[in-house]
């Protein structure tokens, strides 16, 4: 869970009142009726009107703090794959490598670097 990870670290404890939501629509709609409620999500995932966006070190997650590695709270996934021989895995690795590819990946995810 990112979220303790970032906040009380792996051994630390979450106050015994946390809830832990089931998806962002979830987490943002808690978040904006509960007076001090905070939650961690995709930055795509944020919409106005779940509340304000909280600075980190005085450093606000935009996309360009993202990218640039100014905004620490972030997280790195990766697409590991094992062996080279599936015609599909080829595919769908030249796809999301396409200028196609990266326009889908970006609705949901900041883009990557090779």
């Amino acid at each position: 869970m990112l979220f303790k990870e970032f906040t009380v670290g792996k051994d630390g404890e979450l106050d015994t009142q946390a809830k832990i939501g089931d998806g962002p629509s979830m987490l943002g709609n808690y978040v904006s009726v509960t007076l001090g409620a905070v939650t961690f999500m995709a930055f795509n995932s944020y919409k106005e009107r779940y509340g304000d966006i909280l600075a980190t070190d005085g450093v606000r997650p935009t996309r360009e703090n993202i990218l640039n590695g100014k905004y620490k709270l972030t997280a790195t996934y990766y697409l590991i794959l094992s062996g080279s021989d599936n015609v599909l895995v080829n595919d769908f690795v030249e796809y999301s490598r396409s200028p196609e590819g990266r326009e889908v990946i970006e609705i949901n995810f900041s883009p990557y670097s090779e």
